[in-house]
């Protein structure tokens, strides 16, 4: 179900998406900077406000994986697919886009070695 809300509490809801901050989104959206911090608190506990902020919260989230996902789509192109006879081929780059791949992918970690135990005897007596 859509939430109706005013613009000024649209404008909240796209403003808290900026920076996470109720106070300064509510003076960007047009409330008092005397009041500010009371209904950007007053704001976040409204429900149709919250509902709009999980729903950008979302969008924001996707379009973010949208990105990531081209970009390790362009790296892998790059790495993998790139002619090598093309005469603008520079193998600086296949080399770069295969270690940016290697980083994300995590397989220039190290293991943590554990550590090795030491047998003491205690003897009493």
């Amino acid at each position: 179900m859509e939430t109706v809300l005013t613009d000024k509490r649209k404008m909240f809801c796209s403003e808290y998406m900026v920076d996470m901050n109720a106070t300064q989104a509510a003076i960007r959206a047009g409330y008092s900077k005397k009041t500010a911090r009371q209904q950007g608190q007053r704001l976040l506990t409204n429900v149709d406000i919250k509902e709009t902020i999980k729903r950008y919260s979302y969008i924001k989230k996707y379009r973010t994986y949208i990105k990531a996902d081209h970009i390790l789509s362009e790296l892998k192109r790059i790495a993998f697919e790139v002619d090598t006879d093309d005469k603008n081929f520079k193998y600086g780059d296949k080399i770069r886009a295969l270690e940016i791949l290697a980083k994300h992918y995590g397989l220039f970690e190290k293991k943590a070695e554990k550590p090795k135990r030491k047998h003491i005897r205690v003897t009493y007596g």
